[in-house]
């Protein structure tokens, strides 16, 4: 009996741990697109929390573990011990590790939820509750309501970020749909509704156009692995089913037709682009429009690369190449506002390069192939619904194809999306363990 009480006793402060773990997630998903103070300190307490992980020794034994360590210490080398011809300060290199190194704030957050459906649920509501509030209260409405359309706006967030991650939350209430439906609720029905259009309408207003074109191929495709999966037969949703989805469908294609000149245009005002690029004009020639910046910028940073194909340049060096390239075709021009030079290269995996090189992006592809095994794991055995691998694996091809056009990993907004979602896929690898 004695024994059985000291065991009882030491589970305690596990179990008190892991409340508080998850407490500290949830927080950071109500934050993640709502304050970027309240992303700040959660992401903190959550690597401290990752010491205490490190303390076990099945954690320092996990694959993943080991991987992002030794990705840790690559990075930190990087930025110690830069290429000599990189001279940004030392203050700026370590600003860029950091928000590198808090990337791996994604290890606590698997450890504490640990596969847990439920706990998964609760955490993805409060992102999108979080979402919304933001939506409602830090947007410039009286701006967006005046002139609705024709002035890109991404609300609160920045413009094709806010693309991005609207479409995630549809890319969530098709998916799940059909668990939803299982409740005969009028009023949950009306809220999908709503959500939906709201969120369809901000990816419409963004005028992000690699948005749209990511949409309309991995949106089919995610609902089409659902409904395959025979996951709406199984949960036998209620009666009344098929109103909100026709109602949704009518009003966001209503949105669209009144707005079918700026899709129209959207779509066919880089031409001149597309057509001075093929017909290999010099790169002055070509119209500065964002996919003209974009050619240029991605051109400059391929040269740069290909001088340092292993190892790269070193943490920060992508800002300040930039910045010191001399090239005007890096400034930014917009009328009516001062010229500054281009942030990034608008592409994650040539960031990537630019910074760590091959052997970094190696790293990162180790990460995300690990991912993944881990969510084809748990679905063999059973262990995760598939429409929750579905809306998984679809996000993480949605984060895929949006880094060919954006850089959005070191920006607040998407260390969170990377902490939340790598997070809770991995959490699964950790779905068999009991204790604390």
């Amino acid at each position: 009996m004695g024994a059985l009480s000291t065991v009882r006793l030491a589970g305690r402060p596990a179990d008190l741990m892991r409340a508080a773990g998850l407490s500290v997630c949830g927080l950071l998903a109500l934050s993640a697109w709502l304050t970027t103070f309240g992303v700040t300190l959660t992401t903190l307490v959550l690597l401290i929390a990752l010491f205490y992980l490190l303390v076990r020794p099945e954690v320092r034994r996990d694959s993943m573990v080991v991987v992002a360590t030794v990705w840790v210490l690559f990075i930190a080398a990087r930025t110690l011990y830069p290429d000599p011809l990189e001279q940004d300060t030392v203050a700026a290199r370590w600003h860029d590790a950091g928000s590198w190194l808090q990337l791996i704030a994604f290890l606590p957050v698997a450890w504490f939820v640990r596969g847990n459906i439920r706990h998964i649920s609760i955490i993805l509501l409060l992102a999108l509750t979080g979402l919304v509030l933001g939506l409602l209260f830090k947007s410039h409405w009286s701006d967006i309501l005046n002139n609705p359309i024709h002035n890109r706006t991404g609300f609160h967030l920045t413009i094709a970020y806010s693309g991005f991650i609207h479409s995630i939350v549809i890319l969530g209430l098709i998916v799940f749909a059909p668990r939803l439906f299982q409740s005969p609720s009028l009023l949950l029905r009306l809220v999908w509704v709503l959500l939906l259009v709201l969120s369809s309408y901000a990816i419409l207003v963004s005028q992000s156009r690699q948005t749209w074109l990511m949409d309309s191929i991995l949106i089919p495709l995610a609902m089409g692995a659902v409904y395959r999966s025979g996951l709406r037969s199984a949960l036998q949703p209620a009666r009344g089913t098929r109103w909100p989805a026709l109602l949704a469908v009518s009003l966001i294609l209503g949105l669209v037709a009144l707005n079918h000149k700026l899709v129209v245009r959207r779509l066919h005002e880089e031409q001149t682009v597309v057509g001075s690029i093929l017909a290999r004009q010099q790169p002055e020639q070509i119209p500065k429009t964002s996919f003209g910046y974009r050619y240029n910028v991605l051109v400059f940073g391929y040269r740069k690369w290909l001088e340092r194909p292993w190892i790269g340049w070193g943490t920060g060096s992508s800002k300040y190449f930039i910045e010191h390239s001399g090239d005007p075709l890096l400034i930014y021009q917009e009328a009516g506002k001062p010229t500054t030079w281009l942030r990034h290269f608008h592409n994650l995996y040539l960031e990537i390069l630019i910074r760590y090189g091959i052997l970094g992006m190696a790293f990162c592809g180790a990460i995300a192939l690990i991912l993944v095994k881990t969510l084809m794991r748990a679905s063999k055995a059973g262990a995760i619904p598939p429409d929750y691998r579905v809306f998984f694996l679809a996000s993480f091809a949605m984060m895929a194809v949006y880094s060919l056009f954006g850089f959005p990993l070191l920006h607040p907004d998407g260390r969170s999306f990377v902490i939340l979602f790598a997070g809770l896929a991995y959490s699964f690898h950790y779905r068999s363990t009991s204790s604390g």
